[in-house]
């Protein structure tokens, strides 16, 4: 070999090793089957929240999510801490300290016990969607002193705590005249935009991607966000949690712009429901599969929640819904298996369902349910011959 090949060669091996040396040095590697996923520290991503270079390092760190039922019952939560699990093993504990149909004066009268209490090194915290509540009547000067408030007794408490600050999505469906009309929302968002400025807090900006979401395809937002008020699972897996690892540092712009390759961390295979409008002849009786053939007229025209079929082979999945106010809550319950369902009225309605033209019924159940999360039971009921248990609860909404 002559030596100008050599010092080619030996020039390309010292290229290599110093991109190998600075990606592993620079960049965290998250792996995730054969994909490797790379969490940039600066160029263009944001910068490294100092949490994660923490739970770098070995640490073992606190994560407090505390907020709306954006935070109690948003899937991005279990989602995180997933995340969080495989890249960082038994280092982070996420609690979930969020309340349904709350807002900010709640959330300071209750910080102590909910937040304080459990010592915090990490603190998640939204509650402007709720306090955007007309009905509530909470002035503006309030919410900003509620937050600021929060904010400075968990720094006094904890001095190197990390606050994180959500600006989540818009909302939709809520006219004026309804019980969840937010005249002023778009104005408490901008709100906490400032509070994070002033007191130098991450913040987690959602408003736009969801906006943008929203203006260039409708029907896909409502599919990400069901009732027009909370992400499902579906929209936290491809939208709102990438967002947030995205912001803390964790995941390259790419693993951001392609969010599926996210999915074998953080999702848990559990369906999500989400609203679906309208309970009719020709609708989806399950998210993916079935065509309702024949409705009591009654429930003609009501909203309906649904969830994907999921796996026959086991029980038919639970989810859980939030109510803004009290409603009659309609179960249809597939006839499969002797099944009873504890606390529901077992009425004489029934309504009828097809796939691929066999005709399959379902028995309904009702119960007044108060405003707040509500939790549709899994179907356990099972068909002893082929061993296909049935499908996810549809819940029906009435007046």
């Amino acid at each position: 070999m002559n030596k100008e090949k050599y010092d080619q060669r030996i020039l390309i091996m010292v290229r290599t090793i110093l991109i190998v040396a600075v990606h592993f040095f620079c960049f965290p590697l998250f792996v995730q089957g054969n994909q490797i996923m790379v969490a940039q520290c600066d160029g263009d991503n944001t910068t490294q929240a100092v949490f994660i270079q923490k739970l770098e390092r070995g640490e073992n760190l606190r994560l407090i999510c505390y907020g709306t039922s954006l935070t109690a019952a948003g899937e991005w939560v279990n989602q995180l801490d997933r995340f969080f699990q495989h890249a960082y093993p038994n280092q982070l504990t996420v609690i979930n300290s969020g309340e349904s149909g709350q807002h900010s004066d709640w959330g300071l009268s209750h910080f102590k016990a909910r937040v304080l209490d459990l010592k915090p090194d990490v603190l998640f915290l939204e509650f402007a969607v709720n306090d955007a509540v007309e009905r509530f009547h909470i002035p503006e000067e309030r919410v900003r002193s509620n937050i600021e408030t929060m904010i400075t007794q968990v720094q006094a408490a904890y001095p190197e705590v990390e606050i994180v600050l959500q600006v989540t999505n818009p909302v939709i469906d809520r006219p004026k005249g309804h019980s969840g009309h937010r005249p002023n929302l778009k104005k408490l968002f901008m709100m906490v935009r400032d509070i994070a400025k002033k007191h130098s807090t991450l913040l987690i900006d959602h408003e736009q991607n969801w906006q943008d979401i929203l203006d260039q395809d409708p029907a896909l937002f409502r599919k990400y966000v069901g009732d027009g008020l909370h992400p499902n699972s579906l929209g936290c897996s491809f939208v709102l949690t990438p967002m947030i690892l995205y912001q803390l540092g964790c995941i390259s712009i790419e693993t951001y712009q392609n969010p599926e390759l996210l999915q074998n961390i953080i999702g848990s295979g559990a369906p999500s429901a989400y609203y679906t409008g309208v309970v009719k002849v020709g609708e989806s009786r399950c998210r993916d599969i079935g065509i309702i053939s024949k409705v009591p007229s009654e429930l003609e025209g009501e909203a309906c929640y649904l969830a994907p079929r999921g796996n026959g082979f086991l029980p038919g999945a639970s989810y859980t819904i939030e109510l803004e106010k009290d409603y009659t809550v309609y179960l249809s319950v597939h006839d499969r298996g002797m099944l009873t369902v504890d606390d529901w009225e077992k009425t004489d309605l029934t309504l009828e369902w097809k796939v691929h033209g066999v005709v399959y019924r379902d028995t309904l159940y009702k119960k007044l349910v108060n405003a707040g999360p509500l939790v549709i039971p899994p179907h356990g009921g099972k068909n002893l011959e082929n061993g296909l248990y049935g499908v996810p609860h549809m819940c029906i909404i009435t007046e």
